[in-house]
């Protein structure tokens, strides 16, 4: 049997949703999921800032009452997204936002000052 990675796993739930238009800014650790989106025909829009991909996503939910995505990359890049997520979260936008992070045998480095780290659960817990 082939194996499927958690990209194409999300892009397949993603899809049975109807999901049609992916807001991210490319990083390494999206490479997998963003190459399955665009397997699957969904269409990617990248942003110059995390926060504007949120901005952009809300409004392109409110303007096709569809629920949008929008992925960012793991610690400031997620932070980055917490504005627009407040926004879309208070006016009860139909939104998923995906924070990704590098392979686990990574992680360990979180509490070392690493680049791209940093704790995302907690930061968009209270928005969500």
């Amino acid at each position: 049997m082939a194996r499927i990675d958690g990209g194409e796993l999300l892009v397949r739930a993603l899809a049975a949703e109807g999901v049609e238009v992916v807001f991210s800014i490319s990083d390494i650790s999206q490479a997998r999921l963003l190459r399955s989106a665009q397997s699957a025909g969904m269409q990617i829009v990248g942003p110059r800032h995390e926060s504007a991909g949120v901005h952009m996503a809300d409004a392109w939910a409110r303007s096709t009452g569809r629920v949008a995505v929008v992925v960012g990359a793991g610690g400031p890049g997620v932070a980055n997204m917490v504005p627009g997520l407040i926004c879309a979260w208070m006016e009860g936008i139909p939104l998923i936002a995906i924070g990704t992070q590098r392979v686990r045998r990574s992680v360990h480095a979180l509490r070392r000052g690493r680049f791209q780290f940093g704790p995302q659960v907690d930061v968009v817990r209270p928005v969500t």
